[in-house]
């Protein structure tokens, strides 16, 4: 039996803690996005000289910073706690099952309780941490690029959609030069080939030329 992980059961393991979770993401989202933020105004007061305020707004930015990186270990520690309380809930099923029935294997338990619920950690429930995370930083960002200028946001958005786009156009184009420089390399195998039968043929000519003259020299 395969148990299968899902964002409702990773919930349901522990609620408090998983909401403590979300509220740790987006207080880091919100921390790294203030950082940011913050520069602008630094470099404005930069401009004008004022070196006070310059150094006030880098100094809190820097504080702004650690409590970021500070509050994403504690999400990240949390919330490894809360996948592997969740595993452990999993381990249990497929042990119930297996002793439920009679006709399971050892090494079929054995594969799950190791291989599957790995697989598990690592493919869903770790990333699962990277969406919910990098998906606040989007709207926070959204967020302050509107407050700026909202016209950031269209170019920011323009640019996101040519990044996405650029290498598939730029697959395509190199796919039809590669095509073109096969069919080119082709053509000019095919008349190396002629060439060189036609050497061939003129070697075949010039040696019987050779023997007809020494013929007619020994008559």
């Amino acid at each position: 039996m395969g148990e299968s992980m899902d964002l409702k059961g990773l919930y349901k393991s522990n609620r408090r803690r998983f909401s403590l979770i979300i509220l740790l993401l987006f207080l880091a989202a919100f921390a790294n996005t203030m950082s940011s933020y913050l520069y602008k105004p630094a470099v404005d007061y930069l401009a004008k000289d004022n070196l006070k305020n310059t150094l006030c707004y880098f100094f809190i930015m820097i504080l702004i910073g650690l409590l970021s990186i500070v509050i994403e270990a504690f999400a990240q520690t949390v919330y490894s706690k809360q996948v592997q309380e969740y595993l452990g809930l999993l381990r249990q099923k497929i042990v119930s099952h297996f002793y439920a029935k009679i006709d399971t294997s050892v090494s079929e338990m054995q594969n799950n309780l190791s291989n599957n619920l790995d697989m598990l950690a690592d493919n869903y429930a770790m990333p699962l941490q990277t969406i919910i995370g990098n998906s606040f930083t989007l709207i926070m960002i959204i967020g302050a690029l509107i407050q700026l200028n909202w016209s950031l946001l269209v170019l920011t958005a323009v640019l996101a959609v040519i990044n996405l786009l650029t290498p598939k156009i730029m697959e395509k184009a190199t796919d039809k030069a590669n095509k073109q420089v096969s069919i080119e390399n082709s053509r000019l195998l095919k008349a190396i080939d002629y060439w060189m039968g036609g050497m061939k043929e003129l070697r075949r000519y010039s040696s019987f030329l050779a023997l007809f003259n020494a013929m007619n020299k020994s008559n």
